[in-house]
């Protein structure tokens, strides 16, 4: 829960932010950011590792951050 307020301010993932991942993605692959407590989505990032080396990787960044809760694009969204 430490990483929400940096991941909803643009920041990208880290691995120490992952609590669990769930699926199977490939690099480039879009992932969702959720946060642990009330599995709402927090952002949308494009992976820069696949899964199982997310999944092994305790330093380092995981996905590149897109779209973040309350940035413009995702304020027009939530109006449609």
């Amino acid at each position: 829960m430490g990483a929400v307020p940096h991941l909803c301010g643009g920041a990208d993932l880290m691995a120490p932010g992952i609590v669990t991942i769930d699926g199977n993605f490939k690099v480039n692959d879009y992932v969702l950011i959720v946060d642990e407590r009330h599995h709402k989505p927090l952002a949308i990032a494009t992976a820069l590792t696949d899964s199982q080396t997310a999944r092994n990787t305790r330093h380092g960044k995981i996905a590149r951050n897109i779209h973040y809760v309350s940035d413009d694009l995702w304020n027009q969204l939530k109006k449609l």
